[in-house]
């Protein structure tokens, strides 16, 4: 038993020794190592919204077994550095608008990230920031620069133009500013919701109202002595207005010339008048020329009024009693002369005038009225025409004048009526002519003119009549024109008139006839019209664009004709309407408004 139990004893030794033997040989299992498999990013899609704006990407590389590989060290990489930069430590740079694709790598392990760069607008800069403009018409460009949050321009980057207050200056899609009429407004660029405002002040200088000079009457007794004329320019509250500009003229420069400063020189015996205009006013000086020994000059009025009868056929004149003799020129049919028997007025309507009318009528500077209406006159209009600055009547309707009207005439200031209509005048209104502050009455109906009307047309505040009807004017309708506060006529149909009607008309309280059918006028009717008690006739027939309820204002204006026909404005279906309605003695075109 003894030995048996130490048998067993040995054997376990043994056993255990070998064991313990075999262990030590090889030693303990290393674990395998780790294989880089994939990168997690901690972004993958990254939006940027301004150049320069950065955000860090941080990359985790895992191995096999999706565990972290410390110390792992990615590179990265840009599909598009001019879009984005990626520095080594993953921070991302917007360089440009666009898309980019961000790589992180190591060893084979690979992950991307889109980037998207798009600027947003986050100021708008304004160039010139403020503008003064100081006449109708006058205008100034704006120019605008979109920048991001980063202060870097987005190119491209277009803006919305709009200003506060259109009836002061109204402002185009490209920025480009016009002065409508006295006043402030702000213009604004607006991106999506940035917008920033530029002031504009119009602010038009003191007006002219009177001149006063230092010598109302002289005589000169040699040839070639001088007299020296001032001026002094008031505004119509009395207050002199410095440095105002003044111009001089001498109505008959064979007696005495008179330079830009009012040196005045006697040049021959006569009588002439020295004129200072300033704007709208003038003022003139009565100068005697007196030589001795000299006799009396052959009269320049009575050489324009033969160089007339000549250039206009006048062998073949209806009447032409005492014409070309040697009869005082007062006696030619036709010629009012003053006592200084100079020609005021020039009436030859209705008596077979031909041929064109020659630029020796400058001469006639004296005259107020010339009516050569209803005749058969060609060619074109002398702008010598606009040297005629006492000017107050022209009438040349109904002849068959061709040309353009010359700008020259808007230097009639005096001008009160201007009647060229039933001709075939061509081109366009000169804005030149927005200068005839007394005009009263304009008469450019049934020619061939071209082009829109100009704004500047709205400084005639004095109009009573327009009739710019049966031509090809084009464009649109200037809030300006609401200026027009006398105007009890308005005659603008059959043209190819565009945009709506300007609620500023709504100012034209002393308007009767108001007509502006076949055009193509569009939009409706602005409530505003209701403030024109005076107005009898509203015709806006054949402006198929125009659409709409009628304004219930005009329920208060006593209509005597009221046309709709070819348009789609319609009249509501209340008792009111319907009142107004039966009261209008002639209705056309007129429809009920769909409930």
């Amino acid at each position: 038993m003894t030995s048996m139990l130490r048998g067993l004893i040995a054997f376990t030794t043994t056993l255990s020794l070998f064991a313990l033997f075999s262990c030590g040989k090889d030693g303990p299992t290393e674990p395998p190592a780790q294989v880089p498999a994939t990168i997690n990013l901690s972004s993958y899609e990254v939006s940027l919204t301004a150049v320069g704006q950065m955000v860090q990407i941080t990359a985790t590389v895992l191995d096999q077994e999706s565990k972290v590989i410390p110390g792992a060290t990615v590179t990265w990489s840009s599909s598009n550095p001019n879009i984005a930069r990626v520095g080594p430590d993953g921070t991302v740079t917007a360089a440009s608008n666009g898309s980019a694709q961000i790589t992180a790598s190591f060893d084979q392990a690979r992950a991307t990230a889109s980037v998207s760069v798009r600027q947003e607008p986050a100021r708008i800069a304004i160039i010139p920031e403020s503008a003064t403009l100081t006449t109708v018409g006058e205008t100034v460009q704006l120019e605008a620069a979109v920048y991001d949050r980063g202060d870097t321009i987005i190119p491209g980057e277009q803006v919305v133009w709009t200003s506060s207050h259109p009836a002061v200056a109204t402002v185009g899609a490209n920025g480009l500013v016009t002065a409508v009429s006295s006043g402030i407004t702000q213009v604004a660029a607006a991106s999506g919701t940035v917008k920033m405002l530029a002031s504009v002040s119009v602010v038009f200088p003191p007006e002219a109202f009177s001149i006063t000079l230092n010598i109302s009457s002289a005589t000169l007794t040699e040839v070639g002595q001088t007299l020296q004329l001032a001026a002094r320019v008031y505004d119509i509250d009395g207050e002199a207005i410095q440095s105002a500009p003044v111009t001089w003229s001498s109505s008959n420069p064979a007696v005495a010339k008179v330079d830009e400063t009012g040196l005045v020189t006697a040049v021959f015996n006569g009588t002439t008048q020295i004129t200072a205009t300033s704007g709208d006013a003038r003022e003139s000086a009565r100068i005697s020329v007196d030589i001795s020994g000299t006799g009396p000059r052959p009269s320049v009025d009575r050489e324009a009024l033969i160089a007339f009868y000549n250039e206009t056929g006048g062998r073949d004149w209806t009447n032409r009693s005492n014409w070309v003799s040697n009869t005082p020129i007062g006696t030619w049919y036709g010629v009012t002369a003053d006592d200084d028997g100079r020609v005021v007025g020039l009436r030859l309507r209705d008596n077979n005038l031909s041929g064109s009318i020659p630029a020796d009528l400058r001469h006639l500077d004296e005259m107020k009225t010339m009516d050569l209406g209803s005749n058969q006159l060609t060619g074109g209009l002398p702008p010598e025409l606009g040297q005629l600055l006492k000017l107050a009547v022209l009438s040349l309707d109904g002849n068959q004048l061709t040309g353009s009207i010359p700008a020259e005439l808007g230097d009639m200031i005096n001008l009160e009526s201007l009647n060229i209509g039933a001709n075939r005048i061509s081109g366009g209104i000169p804005p030149a002519l927005g200068r005839m502050g007394r005009l009263k009455d304009m008469h450019f109906h049934a020619n061939d003119l071209t082009g829109g009307i100009p704004p500047e047309l709205g400084q005639l505040t004095a109009l009573v009549t327009i009739r710019l009807d049966n031509n090809r004017l084009s464009g649109v309708l200037s809030a300006a024109f609401g200026q027009w506060t006398r105007l009890t006529h308005l005659g603008l149909h059959d043209n190819q008139l565009s945009g709506t009607i300007p609620p500023e008309f709504g100012q034209l309280t002393s308007l009767v006839g108001f007509e502006l059918h076949n055009n193509q006028l569009t939009g409706g009717v602005p409530s505003e019209l209701g403030n024109l008690t005076a107005m009898r006739s509203l015709q806006l027939q054949n402006n198929r664009g125009m659409a709409g309820p009628l304004p219930l204002s005009l329920t208060g204006v006593s209509l005597n004709s009221l046309s709709l026909d070819s348009t789609q404005l319609c009249v509501p279906p209340d008792a009111a309407f319907q009142t107004w309605l039966a009261r209008i003695e002639n209705v056309s075109g007129v429809i009920e408004c769909s409930p």
